[in-house]
C-alpha cells in the first residue's frame, strides 16, 4: 500500500492534518490514523497491517475492523493505492 503522490501529511500533537492537492480536501487525523498511514508504506496489504500492529499493540476484533474500515475508506478517497 502506498500514499497517493498529491497526498501531503503535517504533522501536529494531535496527530496531523492531511491534504489532497488534487481536491483541495484537508482531513484532520488522530495519532492512530497517522501511525496506520506512516506504516503501511511497508505492508502489501491490511492484513499483513495489523499483523505487525498485534506485535506491539493489543488489538481486539473491533480494533481491527476499524482498521480494515479506515483503510477502505483511504482506498475509496483515493489517498491510498
Amino acid at each position: 500500500m502506498k500514499l497517493n503522490k498529491n497526498i501531503k501529511i503535517r504533522e501536529e500533537n494531535f496527530g496531523g492534518l492531511l491534504a489532497n492537492i488534487d481536491n483541495g480536501k484537508i482531513y484532520k487525523i488522530n495519532k492512530s490514523a497517522k501511525l496506520i498511514l506512516n506504516l503501511m508504506a511497508d505492508y502489501k496489504n491490511t492484513d499483513d497491517l495489523i499483523k505487525n500492529l498485534e506485535k506491539e499493540y493489543e488489538l481486539n476484533e473491533k480494533t481491527k475492523k476499524e482498521i480494515r474500515e479506515f483503510i477502505s475508506l483511504l482506498k475509496e478517497k483515493k489517498i491510498i493505492l
